[in-house]
């Protein structure tokens, strides 16, 4: 008896703790983005997204909260080092990683805080 109890309150626990199901119809995008700085030069942007997001769109969501981070230090600009993304059960997760620097870095994939911050205004009013 003992063992078909902790085996129905297991149930019920993992029950419990199963996300939702997926909502039938179209889902409104939401982005929940979050930078932190690694070390004063390196910064990371994960990205959660509830949608069907374009590879484009999840690179614009976490470039401007790259940028948002690098304003609220000063100018600055960011250099994009590598994105990793994924998806399960319809939502989106991007993991980016940027070299950040006061003066204008070498490469490829150099981001301008200041010039960025306003195509990222754009992409907020058009509800990414």
């Amino acid at each position: 008896m003992r063992g078909a109890l902790a085996h129905t309150s297991l149930a019920l626990l993992v029950t419990a703790c199963a996300p939702p199901p997926p909502p039938d119809g179209p889902v409104d995008p939401v982005a929940e983005p979050l930078a932190s700085f690694l070390t004063d030069d390196l910064l990371q942007v994960t990205l959660s997204y509830t949608g069907d997001p374009a590879s484009e769109t999840l690179k614009s969501l976490t470039d401007c909260a790259a940028v948002e981070a690098i304003l609220l230090r000063g100018p600055g600009y960011a250099r994009h080092v590598r994105t990793t993304v994924s998806e399960e059960a319809g939502i989106s997760r991007a993991d980016a990683v940027y070299t950040v620097s006061p003066t204008l870095p070498r490469g490829d994939f150099v981001i301008d805080a200041d010039d960025t911050a306003a195509a990222c205004r754009d992409l907020e009013t058009e509800g990414a």
